[in-house]
Parts: structure tokens; C-alpha cells; sequence
């Protein structure tokens, strides 16, 4: 058998982890990849090194499934700001409080994918279970698209649980709010690779969840009769589990089962301006906070049939600043409205949301 070297040993190779995976997978399968990136039957040496590196850097960039903790993340967040929202009232004791909402949200990155967008639907109940004590739960379900480069694309649906419990101290201007929360995620993933040599369509069935701890603390303070300062500080720690990817077709890749441990902290605040208006209470909130998420890694890889790993590069955006605005009518038979967006600032991109919440208490 001849040596399986892609060409010549003066190769110049940007990423080597993958260079040496698909050179393991050559050698186990006797199929080479890059058959015709590496041929200098046409082109120059100079020119099928280039090609090379241009199809590895394809991989390791461009590659969907690069950033799957952070779209499932992302994706959580967004269910649990929802959440939270569903939670935004201390009940008195035997009171039911229900919810039901719809967003919109787009995620857009920088390295492994172009953009990812959603819309959820979730559903909320809340009982008073004493005047300072409120449980309750929150379901939803959403749709779940991720663009890719060269037309590469993740899509599917998402299911989303909360139970949550909300304390009051102080005569409930000190509120904690903690509770569990659940997704699971079903899509299908197409990754398409073209470096104008050599051409590949895989797909491949994609599953994960995400499990998560949270709790925050808010403060209400009156500033006037009609003013309502809020400082808050949140803290979760999220559990991301991948179940293992094996691209169907010879040249795919494989990723092994995987869970990522991170966690968010955030602080941030808002100002509630409310104008009682007739047989209502109409209100307007702008808020701003900061979240910082720790434990990001990047997700490893391999060509299938091949001995040796290398990673998938992502996004690095530890940090994003949110800008929001509320507006809210509540009439004085239990019913509500409220309409709201956000823009969430990340290092090299940013997230926009809107939603539009309906409640009613009883």
C-alpha cells in the first residue's frame, strides 16, 4: 500500500488535528477525501496545498454543528427569560395566575454557523400559595432553524419545562425566584462542503437537552407613586448534553456523545413608569443587563473511521449586554397584555427578541 500522504511532505497545513484525522481515515478506508483538492494533475503544488487547507479550514470554521452548546443555550435562555416573565407578580394566597406567550428570536454568529432563529410558544400557571409564597410552571415548545454556511442547515423542534417557586421578603419588595428548567432538542442537520475540487452533502440526526439551576433576586424600590426602580442579579448553571452525531455518507464526521458545563451570571435592572388609565393600569419598563457565561469549550470531532480528534471552532462570546423595552395593560377585571423587545450585545454580533404575553388572574 503507498504512503498516504495527501502530497507532498512540504505541505503547509493550517489546522494538522484535522489534516491527521482525515489522513487516519484515508489509511482505515482507503477512500481519500480530498482525491481531487490533492491532485496536481491540473493545478500547481502551491495550488492543491491551498486546496487542502482551503477544504480543512471549511471543517473547522464553517462546520454547523460547531456551535450546538451555544445555540442550545441560547435557546434555554430565551425559554427562561419567557419564564421569568410568566413569574413577574407576587400572588396573595389562592389566587391562579396563567399566562400564554409567543417570541421571536435570532441569534447571529460569527464561526460555525451564519445565524439561528426561533419561535416558541409557552404556557404559564402560577398559584398564590401564601401571600409572600407563588408556585408555578411554565411549558412551551418551539420551532428551531440554524443556518450554515454553503447552505448547510440544522432544523427542527425544541420542548421546554419550568417549575419555579417565588419568595417574598420585606412585604414582598424583595423577591427570590428559583427553579428548574428542562429542553430537549430533535433536529436534522445537512452540512454541505465545497472548495471548488472537492464536494460533499451529509446529514445526520441531531439530539441534545439542556438542564438547568437558576435563581434570582430583584429588589423593588418606589421611587414615586408612579415609578418603580428594580436592581436584580441572577445566577444558573446549565448542563448541555449532546447525544453522538455520525454524518451518514464515507468522508463525514463523527462527534461522540458530549455534556459542557457552564454558568450564567447576570445583573442588570429596570424602570417601571405606570399611569392609571380608565378601569386599567397602563405601563412602560426599559432595562438593561449583563450576562456572563463561564465553562464554553469547543465541541470535538473526527473523520468517521479515523483515530484522531480535533475541535470545531465557535464562537467565543462569554459576555452580552441586553437593551429592552416593556409596555403593559392590565384592566381591573385580572386581564393583561404586554409587548416587549430586546437587543442583546455580544463581542463580535448581537440577538434581537420580541414577544407579546397575554395573562389572567383569577
Amino acid at each position: 500500500m503507498a504512503d498516504k500522504k495527501i502530497t507532498q511532505p512540504t505541505l503547509k497545513i493550517a489546522h494538522i488535528d484535522a489534516y491527521d484525522s482525515i489522513v487516519s481515515a484515508w489509511e482505515n478506508t482507503d477512500v481519500n477525501l480530498l482525491g481531487n483538492s490533492s491532485s496536481v494533475k491540473n493545478k500547481s503544488k502551491q495550488a492543491a496545498n491551498k486546496a487542502i487547507n482551503d477544504y480543512l479550514d471549511k471543517v473547522v470554521n464553517e462546520n454547523i454543528y460547531a456551535e450546538l452548546p451555544n445555540i442550545g443555550l441560547n435557546s434555554l435562555q430565551s425559554y427562561r427569560g419567557l419564564t421569568l416573565d410568566s413569574a413577574d407578580k407576587m400572588l396573595e394566597k389562592g389566587k391562579v395566575y396563567t399566562t400564554a406567550a409567543v417570541s421571536s428570536d435570532n441569534f447571529e454568529h460569527t464561526r460555525g454557523v451564519k445565524d439561528a432563529s426561533k419561535t416558541s410558544l409557552i404556557i404559564g400557571a402560577n398559584y398564590g400559595v401564601e401571600n409572600d409564597l407563588t408556585a408555578g410552571i411554565s411549558v412551551g415548545t418551539g420551532k428551531e432553524s440554524v443556518n450554515g454556511y454553503q447552505n448547510s442547515k440544522l432544523s427542527g423542534n425544541s420542548v421546554y419545562i419550568s417549575p419555579y417557586i417565588k419568595k417574598g421578603f420585606q412585604e414582598n419588595q424583595l423577591l427570590w425566584t428559583t427553579g428548574l428548567a428542562y429542553e430537549s432538542l430533535d433536529l436534522d442537520g445537512r452540512r454541505n462542503i465545497n472548495n471548488g475540487y472537492d464536494s460533499h452533502t451529509f446529514k445526520a440526526d441531531v439530539n441534545g437537552s439542556v438542564f438547568s439551576v437558576y435563581t434570582q433576586l430583584e429588589y423593588d424600590k418606589p421611587l414615586s407613586d408612579m415609578i418603580k426602580w428594580t436592581p436584580k442579579v441572577g445566577v444558573a448553571y446549565n448542563v448541555f448534553n449532546m447525544d453522538a452525531i455520525k454524518e451518514k455518507g464515507v468522508g463525514g464526521i463523527t462527534i461522540d456523545d458530549a455534556k459542557q458545563h457552564t454558568v450564567d451570571l447576570s445583573i442588570g435592572q429596570s424602570v417601571t413608569f405606570t399611569k392609571p388609565v380608565e378601569n386599567a393600569l397602563l405601563s412602560g419598563s426599559i432595562g438593561m443587563d449583563y450576562t456572563y457565561t463561564t465553562g464554553k469549550e469547543n465541541v470535538v470531532a473526527r473523520f468517521t473511521n479515523s483515530d484522531k480528534t480535533f475541535d470545531l471552532n465557535s464562537d467565543d462570546n462569554s459576555g452580552a449586554f441586553g437593551i429592552g423595552a416593556d409596555i403593559k395593560y392590565e384592566n381591573n377585571n385580572g386581564f393583561s397584555l404586554k409587548a416587549g423587545v430586546k437587543n442583546r450585545i455580544k463581542n463580535d454580533n448581537s440577538d434581537f427578541s420580541a414577544k407579546i404575553q397575554a395573562s389572567y388572574e383569577f
